[in-house]
């Protein structure tokens, strides 16, 4: 109904992503950093994802300093994306550490699938409160 309403941007992202639809998922990312008022950082998203791909715009999301600011949980599941387990639990247990809201989801939150196996992953879990 808002077409302005960032939240609503950041969940197509996420669905997008999950479909396996990355250049809808990329869009409604810079979609939703525009409505943030980076124009700037908006184009960064597009420029990445046209660059690289899905796997370019992983990889300047995490690791380059003109990418506009995510939200520790988006980055830790961008790392888990990109397979670097050790970053993304880093990311998770950091928000653990500092008490930040979003974990609760994380036991079925399909974008770490791929740490579930881990016993750090696991770990965390019993230490939210979700084992």
């Amino acid at each position: 109904m808002d077409g302005y309403f960032i939240n609503t941007h950041g969940a197509l992202s996420i669905v997008y992503q999950l479909q396996g639809n990355y250049a809808a998922s990329v869009e409604a990312h810079a979609k939703m950093v525009e409505i943030a008022g980076d124009q700037e950082g908006a184009r960064f998203v597009r420029e990445s994802f046209a660059a690289g791909g899905w796997q370019g715009f992983l990889r300047e999301m995490t690791r380059n300093s003109r990418a506009p600011e995510v939200r520790p949980l988006v980055k830790a599941a961008m790392y888990a994306e990109l397979g670097e387990k050790d970053k993304a639990l880093e990311a998770l247990n950091r928000m653990y550490e500092e008490r930040r809201a979003g974990l609760l989801g994380i036991k079925v939150d399909p974008r770490f699938d791929k740490l579930r196996s881990d016993p750090r992953f696991q770990d965390l879990l019993r230490r939210v409160g979700l084992s």
